[in-house]
């Protein structure tokens, strides 16, 4: 009510009145105060402050599951019945409790953070007021004891309203520092990912070391203390790909032009070490594929020689000397194939001079000829690989069962129908990577559907755009360069990088 009333005070004159003005500030941040306090209590006082709402809620459930099975004893004793509703009645209490705390959460994300700036002119006061808000309720919220970082969403409205205050810089740099550098932070769900990547972005132009600091801890140097654990230090490495991945995604494009000489140093050098860890050297592949997608193709030209030359070495190796079963090195192929893939559609210039090596861009990849040898990295793969051995036992694998080669073949059955269909039916034909959804693999032969097809289906995708950008009166001469599908590229990436268990 008092927020109504100000902003129709804000409205007339009387605003203009210095004392008005004071007593309405004052009380607006009495007020405030007050319901920050509200919600930065627990039906447990004790343990409030370092409490998240989810534990609160799970609490409150086991008080209701107690207090159920209390009314259940109770009521088998006839004398006792009338006494059976007082704790129904405390659990009541705690539910509406509760729910107060969500309502005044949604009014502080959506009332008075949108319209603080508008009622306290004092900056330091809209920074005590924010300081207040982070320490009793943001910062209990993503201290939780769950395995998931998942944020509640009224506490993300107000985050998210709170960084687009000057004032309250210093009072929500540290929470999202802090979430973002949390282990838990990418076991979230892929869709939680789109609150967090504005208040990323705007962490990221707010203060320029913070990128800096995160290039400078990929390549970290290891420890040499003897009893250090290498498998740790490579995961921590991997994590810090993963984070400087989405810092990149998050941002817009071109964003980092001047951090990218940083970044490509930092990139070559894990690129060509030797002694590199598969999980790390997939997450290097990882943050290609973004950089491809936030940055202009002109300015990827330094990366491709390196790039070349080091996919044509993973797969070189792939054709002498096939990974076995279960092998870390399976981490190392599925990244590289999902860069090739990506690139693929993406069709740059600069890798299309260079994308024979890889795939047959000829009619020869429709209509193979008599006596055909193959020539590019991903027929000779197909014919190599698919002559191994299956040495897996036919059972069933869990998540790997899901993840292996009948995902991929499905995928590639999808992409198959998906072509025939679009050059006929569809009025646009978009391309869009073939193993977004791929996770991960048990054999080298889970490949050979992708080995075997790649190639057909990109110069299949290619032809159908080029023949709808000219059959269509509104295609512009970058028309068939533009036919990808922007949202499943993105999307394909945000389900790698967030794993949502």
């Amino acid at each position: 009510c008092f927020v109504c009333l100000s902003e129709k005070v804000a409205q007339t004159t009387a605003v203009e009145d210095r004392r008005t003005r004071k007593e309405m500030q004052d009380n607006f941040t009495k007020l405030a105060d007050t319901c920050i306090l509200i919600a930065g209590r627990s039906f447990d006082q004790g343990n409030w402050i370092r409490r998240g709402p989810k534990d609160v809620g799970g609490l409150i459930e086991r008080s209701i599951v107690a207090n159920a099975s209390e009314v259940q004893s109770d009521a088998a004793l006839n004398e006792k019945s009338d006494g059976a509703s007082l704790p129904t009645e405390d659990s009541q209490r705690s539910i509406s409790g509760l729910d107060l705390i969500d309502q005044i959460n949604e009014f502080l994300g959506a009332k008075l953070l949108p319209n603080l700036r508008r009622f306290l002119a004092d900056p330091d006061k809209v920074l005590a007021l924010c300081n207040n808000m982070v320490y009793y309720i943001v910062a209990p919220s993503m201290k939780t004891k769950s395995r998931t970082l998942e944020v509640e969403r009224p506490i993300m409205d107000i985050m998210t309203e709170m960084v687009k205050i000057p004032a309250a810089l210093k009072a929500w740099r540290a929470p999202i520092s802090e979430a973002f550098n949390d282990t838990r932070f990418f076991n979230a769900t892929p869709a939680s990912s789109t609150r967090w990547r504005p208040l990323l972005k705007t962490l990221m132009e707010s203060d320029k070391t913070v990128m800096a600091e995160l290039i400078g801890k990929i390549t970290a140097a290891p420890s040499a203390n003897i009893f250090a654990n290498r498998e740790y230090e490579m995961l921590l490495r991997s994590l810090n790909l993963r984070r400087l991945s989405f810092a990149l995604f998050a941002g817009g494009r071109n964003q980092y032009l001047g951090q990218l000489p940083a970044i490509q140093e930092k990139l070559v050098d894990l690129l060509r070490s030797s002694t590199l860890a598969p999980v790390v050297l997939s997450e290097v592949y990882l943050c290609l594929r973004v950089l491809l997608c936030r940055l202009s193709p002109h300015n990827m030209n330094s990366f491709w020689p390196v790039i070349l030359t080091e996919m044509f070495r993973v797969f070189e190796q792939c054709i002498s000397s096939p990974p076995a079963d279960g092998s870390e090195d399976l981490l190392v192929i599925v990244a590289a194939c999902k860069f090739l893939d990506l690139v693929l559609v993406l069709q740059t210039e600069e890798f299309q001079v260079h994308q024979w090596m890889f795939v047959t861009d000829t009619v020869d990849a429709v209509y193979r000829p008599e006596a055909w040898i193959p020539e590019s990295v991903m027929d000779q793969l197909a014919e190599i690989i698919v002559d191994l051995p299956d040495l897996r036992e036919h059972h069933d694998h869990g998540d790997n069962a899901i993840t292996g080669a009948a995902l991929v073949s499905s995928v590639m059955e999808r992409a198959g129908s998906g072509l025939a269909n679009g050059s006929a039916a569809s009025a646009t034909v978009l391309r869009r990577p073939l193993l977004s959804s791929i996770r991960s693999i048990d054999s080298i032969k889970d490949l050979v559907p992708f080995f075997s097809h790649v190639s057909l289906f990109s110069y299949e995708s290619v032809y159908s755009s080029a023949v709808t950008a000219v059959g269509s009166s509104t295609a512009g001469p970058g028309a068939v360069d533009g036919a990808v599908d922007w949202q499943a590229v993105e999307q394909g990436l945000l389900e790698e990088m967030f794993e949502g268990r």
